[in-house]
């Protein structure tokens, strides 16, 4: 997976920016865009951060363990569904991942697109990508009533072609600047131990040492996850980060007044 720029308006409402981006407003154009009014003013000298959480649901147990551990922290996050985990004729256990999704919704997390089937939607003919976005959109829309603000396509992995759709259907494409490198050696999803020791042994790949304000931080519910993520939020809560969603105003998500 390649590594992208922070979210837009979390920088921008910060004061900060991409540390490879020359200055605060000149950000990518797989970025967020930036909100035209800043009803943030309280987030201006916190150290915001967006946990975001990729390819679920996939495993109860672990969602379970996730949510638990981001309710402790009173924090919310970003879940980007992949939508064929919730479909009965692409996944037997879609009854299983729905009840995932209701309480992860139930929790008040926001729900994301991640495209229905995780394939690479640039080789895609326009009727299989809108199939991919749209139709996950759809589904999203049909289990919880809403439908998503945000979209980040599989592998990190867009065109043009993809972001007008993504933009047609209503969605911003939304990226990431930090990675937790979760799914870096497939052992860690069986060896969940061993991700933590991993992780512990290598500072330099532990995001929550170093994360930087507005970042957006790439997770997955994966069981070695599940077992790493409170020690990741109380590293970050230890360096002042703050954990935001993107169109809220607080560490707890709720609505900026």
């Amino acid at each position: 997976m390649k590594p992208a720029t922070a979210l837009a308006c979390l920088m921008v409402l910060a004061g900060c920016h991409s540390r490879s981006d020359p200055g605060p407003f000149r950000l990518g154009a797989a970025t967020i865009e930036p909100v035209q009014s800043n009803p943030w003013r309280a987030l201006l000298y916190r150290k915001p951060v967006l946990l975001t959480f990729d390819d679920g649901p996939q495993d109860l147990v672990a969602d379970r363990r996730i949510l638990a551990a981001l309710s402790r922290h009173h924090a919310r996050a970003l879940w980007l569904v992949t939508c064929k985990r919730l479909d009965p004729a692409m996944d037997p256990q879609a009854s299983e991942h729905r009840v995932a999704l209701e309480e992860i919704v139930a929790r008040g997390h926001l729900i994301g697109n991640h495209g229905y089937s995780h394939l690479d939607l640039r080789r895609l003919e326009p009727g299989a990508m809108a199939h991919e976005i749209v139709g996950c959109s759809d589904l999203i829309a049909q289990l919880t009533g809403r439908r998503p603000r945000y979209f980040r396509p599989p592998f990190g992995a867009h065109s043009p072609a993809v972001d007008r759709m993504v933009e047609a259907d209503g969605m911003q494409l939304l990226l990431w600047s930090g990675n937790s490198y979760d799914s870096l050696l497939a052992d860690f999803k069986r060896h969940p131990r061993a991700y933590v020791d991993y992780v512990r042994l290598h500072p330099g790949m532990d995001a929550a040492l170093t994360a930087t304000p507005g970042d957006v931080l790439l997770f997955h519910d994966y069981p070695n996850t599940a077992l790493a993520i409170d020690g990741f939020m109380t590293r970050l809560e230890r360096r002042d980060f703050q954990f935001v969603l993107p169109d809220h105003g607080d560490a707890a998500g709720n609505q900026a007044r």
